[in-house]
């Protein structure tokens, strides 16, 4: 499985990364999987709408809606990583992705033994460029 260009994404971060300027690395990420054609679910406590997707606030909340999510990034620090990891785990995602300075050694080990495919501390947008180039 391709999963760095799988649909649906859900993507899970702060509040002030889904409102803020373009340049910000979540809204950017956001921006390039929707520009690909990719759904991307935005998870928010809030449940908020993010560039025009309707949000909900948690991966459980939205599972019924959109399907086994496929991956979920996390835009969150580190300290909070492994809350959404879990939570991938109990709705059964097939893949995490953790984006660049966010690492959690326990949650990797976590989703590895739950047999999620994992990737963390890489960039999506920098893996998919050197994949069609």
């Amino acid at each position: 499985m391709r999963f760095e260009i799988c649909s649906p994404t859900l993507a899970c971060g702060s509040s002030r990364a889904w409102t803020s300027a373009p340049g910000d690395r979540a809204y950017s990420l956001t921006r390039f999987l929707l520009d690909l054609g990719k759904t991307v679910v935005p998870i928010h406590p809030r449940a908020e709408t993010v560039q025009g997707n309707d949000g909900f606030a948690s991966i459980a909340d939205a599972s019924p809606v959109h399907g086994l999510p496929n991956v979920v990034d996390v835009f969150i620090r580190s300290d909070r990583a492994g809350e959404f990891a879990d939570d991938a785990i109990d709705v059964g995602a097939v893949a995490v992705w953790i984006p660049v300075n966010v690492i959690d050694a326990d949650a990797a080990q976590r989703m590895m033994d739950a047999g999620l495919l994992m990737v963390m501390d890489r960039c999506r947008a920098i893996d998919y460029a050197r994949l069609v180039t």
